[in-house]
């Protein structure tokens, strides 16, 4: 658009620890419009009423809308101020929890959305107790996630 190369979803550069970027393909090609996305609330919403479209997309916003669900539960666990570490890790996991079946109920055939949304799951509980580091799997997964779908539409042509 205009010279520049865009994604259809991204990290935003204005405050890329928490604002997931979509081009949200309702307009197009009539209009582009870039909607920033800060909860996996707006991400389920996002995929479910199609602002993100196409299999490749779907995952990748289920793959983002992990890591802004990762985000909010550590946010919770700070405002909670959970002194106790076992609470605190109790807290961030049902929050996850409930935020990927949320996610998985967008679209429940879906399975891209379901493979990413499991991707996820796994990174967060492979990267141990800490929360921010679970916070940090999330989101290097989610990276992840869209690169890889960029490179399969890449060899598609």
């Amino acid at each position: 658009v205009d010279e520049i190369a865009y994604r259809t979803i991204w990290l935003s550069s204005e405050d890329p620890d928490d604002t997931v970027a979509i081009i949200d393909q309702r307009w197009l090609p009539h209009q582009f419009v870039v909607e920033r996305i800060k909860t996996y609330e707006e991400m389920a919403t996002a995929i479910k009423d199609m602002h993100v479209r196409g299999a490749g997309l779907i995952g990748a916003a289920a793959g983002y809308g992990m890591f802004l669900a990762a985000r909010q539960a550590l946010l919770a666990c700070r405002a909670a101020e959970s002194s106790e570490a076992n609470n605190a890790h109790e807290t961030f996991q049902a929050f996850v929890h409930a935020a990927a079946s949320r996610l998985v109920a967008t679209r429940p055939t879906a399975v891209n959305l379901e493979h990413a949304v499991n991707r996820q799951k796994k990174a967060m509980e492979a990267a141990g107790n800490e929360l921010h580091s679970k916070v940090e799997a999330a989101k290097k997964m989610a990276l992840t996630i869209a690169d890889e779908d960029v490179d399969f539409c890449k060899r598609l042509g």
